[in-house]
């Protein structure tokens, strides 16, 4: 299986950028932002509004899941969830598809929305924990027709574990570990729904009073404490912020939305879960073969830092 890195490559980046910026009605040049696991634009709309464009080779997603997932995420928006919205193009679809050159292109965007990474500060924090909470309490009412294609916890897991080397002990003496703590996880009304699952900083922005949540690209059903895990990957206990966040998070997030004891308890092992998620797609697939990882971060680092956390 090709790398997703190199698999994006083959997308000629100006002229795909252009024609998805023509679908979606843009009236300047698109200028290039980033590239991780997507290719993104920054557009100029015709009514002067900034939006953002993403683009991804057809092979590295279904269609089908990029149309539930912009369902969802556009459910979300019209409960007033802290999420940009999602935009139709000028033909009033949410996800467009054509080729550039031969190679298979999926196009959608969003608003834009102002502020900036969320940094390691509780008043942050604690905002970041109320935008979690209003986006689970809306993500409850999405229908659960529309859900199907999206992903689920437990095919995912599967997945990862089958990723696995049979030879590479310490991760699969994790995947023990995690399974025995998953079947002791309280399943009561409420606990799971579909979540972001990849709420990291980067994805939520702070303007200096609230947070908005932003790139639904793999909103999947699981316990909605797993989003409220997810900051803390990267927050670990050796930053001097970190207790003092991790109470003003959950603590915002109880303003809105409650929170079982018991799962703000099971924060740890989410992140644990997490880290095996991200090994296995590091170490056992060759999914990326790019010194920085999606998102700016240098491969080795992330590496190293989940090793270590498995002597935990």
């Amino acid at each position: 299986m090709e790398p997703w890195d190199a698999t994006l490559a083959r997308i000629d980046r100006e002229a795909a950028a252009e024609r998805g910026a023509g679908l979606f009605g843009a009236t300047r040049p698109p200028q290039f932002v980033s590239v991780g696991a997507n290719l993104v634009f920054r557009l100029t709309l015709a009514d002067g509004a900034d939006a953002y464009l993403k683009l991804i080779h057809a092979r590295l997603r279904d269609r089908g899941e990029m149309e539930a997932n912009t369902a969802y995420h556009a459910h979300l928006f019209d409960c007033a969830a802290p999420v940009p919205p999602v935009l139709r193009s000028v033909e009033g679809r949410r996800v467009e598809a054509f080729d550039v050159a031969g190679e298979p292109v999926l196009a959608t965007a969003t608003g834009a929305v102002r502020g900036r990474s969320v940094e390691a500060q509780p008043v942050e924090y604690a905002a970041w924990g109320r935008a979690l909470a209003a986006l689970h309490a809306a993500a409850e009412s999405f229908p659960h027709a529309l859900a199907g294609p999206l992903r689920h916890w437990e095919a995912n897991w599967r997945e990862c574990v089958e990723q696995i080397r049979p030879d590479d002990a310490p991760a699969l003496a994790q995947v023990t570990r995690i399974e025995a703590w998953l079947r002791e996880l309280p399943c009561d009304a409420g606990a799971l729904g579909m979540t972001h699952s990849d709420c990291n900083r980067t994805n939520a922005l702070y303007d200096g009073e609230r947070v908005r949540i932003i790139d639904f690209d793999e909103p999947m059903h699981h316990w909605f404490a797993a989003d409220v895990a997810r900051p803390f990957r990267e927050l670990t206990h050796e930053d001097p912020a970190f207790e003092a966040c991790r109470a003003a998070l959950v603590g915002g997030y109880r303003e809105v939305r409650a929170l079982d004891d018991r799962l703000e308890q099971a924060i740890p092992g989410f992140v644990r879960m997490k880290n095996v998620e991200i090994y296995a797609w590091i170490a056992h697939q060759g999914h990326w073969t790019g010194d920085e990882l999606p998102g700016g971060r240098d491969r080795k680092t992330v590496f190293d830092a989940i090793l270590r956390s498995f002597a935990d």
